[in-house]
């Protein structure tokens, strides 16, 4: 069939009767996929003819499987491609496959699989194959990779430890955005949560192990300063990049295509990598076009919050403290003694209170809906603090305003109880109490309105913060 006067041609569409074969160019995670015919030395795209009255569809899905064993992919319609031989012109339909496995090859005339980073250069077809295989790869770009501007960075950072690859500043479907990569494993948060925990103790002492200090959950970029002008940050989402998303390859074989991903990294799988992309504000015009004048860079990193175990107990009762009622603790975190200042353990008949501001509330509810909102209240009131309880709250002051994390002892005690569905309030904190610090105010427990003995309580962690900070790229 091939010859010097071969023409390839691609349509929208034509008449179905007019289609004799399918071709399916595949992918299986970051190689080409291509088959190698027992009889033969070269190589060639998986596909086949068309048999009688079989839908055109079938015949790429079976093709597939026959010349490949794919297992779990999709077909993605490409269009219509001919081919002019001798001023005979022949159909065929076009496909796109993300292979997710293979199996064992069905008994045919194929020999083997050969997946390829780059087109082969032995193809049974020379002068038809790379054409259908270039176009299903632009078209793949052009639905899933539009960049109306594009300001390449190519600079590495290192941003509260983690390694972090600035790709560019883009444009796409008109929004601005900054676009980086970076490795997974860089102390980012564990999802693993295990189901088997004796206490809660336990349960709450390794998820703290799995949050770390510094890393990924720690990091947000609010806004850039380039040009001596300031952009802010709309919004960021970041993902893991994916085989089987084919907008993932694209973008990612694009950045490496640039040059844009560092070498160390284009040594392992692509699905190590998560892109991070921060939206810049809506309407934001850059005034510069070219890196040259976007260097320096200036990252301003927003402020953020870890959690460190402290474990400390101590006793309480039930009433108002003394002025400078100090406790002294131990964080490891610093390696210095601290300090926190109890001011009240109020005993707080939430219910009741609580129903005493109904009316006042209602008065601020349409009167349409008066009726289902004050049934929704009373049942959020009986779920945090039925009607016969009462809640036992912590007043506490430190010098820092730090927020402190205490819990009961035999809370910590007991086994974890997992529920569907639990009730919450907020206390809000007003001015600074006895010792002349802000009042934070921690719920401890839900107790029988006649409740009156000393509790034991542990301070169980704290929060630290991180400042903003402000990390120059040049």
């Amino acid at each position: 069939m091939e010859g010097h006067m071969i023409e390839v041609k691609f349509y929208e569409e034509v008449a179905d009767e007019l289609l004799e074969f399918a071709v399916i160019v595949s992918r299986y995670q970051d190689k080409w996929v291509y088959c190698k015919h027992r009889e033969r030395d070269t190589l060639e795209v998986p596909g086949g003819h068309r048999e009688e009255g079989e839908d055109i569809f079938d015949t790429a899905e079976r093709e597939l499987y026959e010349e490949t064993g794919a297992l779990g992919f999709k077909l993605k319609d490409m269009g219509i491609y001919s081919v002019i031989n001798k001023g005979k012109e022949t159909f065929g339909r076009l496909y796109f496959a993300n292979i997710e496995e293979f199996t064992d090859l069905p008994p045919s005339e194929i020999e083997k699989v050969v997946l390829c980073e780059e087109m082969p250069k032995a193809l049974t077809y020379p002068l038809i194959q790379p054409k259908l295989v270039d176009y299903v790869r632009q078209k793949l770009k052009e639905e899933y990779l539009v960049l109306e501007e594009e300001i390449a960075i190519n600079k590495q950072v290192v941003i509260r430890g983690v390694e972090i690859q600035l790709l560019s500043i883009v444009k796409e479907e008109g929004t601005r955005k900054l676009l980086m990569l970076y490795q997974e494993g860089q102390a980012e948060k564990s999802s693993i949560h295990r189901k088997d925990y004796k206490t809660n103790r336990e349960k709450m002492i390794e998820r703290l192990q799995n949050e770390p200090m510094y890393g990924l959950n720690n990091l947000y970029i609010k806004a850039i300063n380039f040009a001596g002008q300031e952009f802010m940050m709309e919004e960021s989402s970041a993902r893991g990049l994916r085989y089987y998303h084919e907008s993932d390859y694209e973008i990612y074989t694009y950045f490496k295509e640039k040059g844009l991903i560092p070498k160390e990294w284009l040594e392992g799988s692509m699905e190590k990598l998560i892109l991070s992309e921060y939206r810049l504000e809506s309407d934001t015009e850059l005034p510069v076009d070219n890196l040259n004048k976007l260097m320096p860079m200036i990252l301003n990193v927003d402020e953020s919050h870890y959690t460190v175990r402290i474990e400390h107990a101590f006793r309480i009762k039930i009433g108002k403290a003394e002025p400078n009622t100090r406790i002294q603790y131990f964080d490891e975190a610093t390696g210095k003694k601290r300090a926190f200042y109890i001011d009240e353990v109020e005993k707080c008949y939430y219910y009741d209170e609580s129903l005493q501001r109904l009316e006042e509330i209602l008065q601020n509810i349409e009167p349409a809906e008066r009726e289902r909102f004050k049934e929704e209240y009373i049942k959020h009131l009986e779920e945090v603090c039925p009607l016969d309880k009462a809640l036992i709250l912590l007043h506490y002051e430190t010098e820092a305003g730090e927020q402190l994390n205490f819990f009961l002892k035999e809370y910590l005690e007991e086994e974890p109880e997992h529920r569907m569905h639990s009730g919450s309030v907020g206390f809000v904190c007003k001015g600074n109490g006895l010792n002349g610090y802000p009042v934070r105010i921690e719920l401890l427990k839900t107790v029988e309105k006649d409740f009156d003995e000393a509790l034991e309580v542990e301070l169980f962690s704290r929060y630290i913060t991180l400042p903003e900070e402000s990390i120059l790229v040049e």
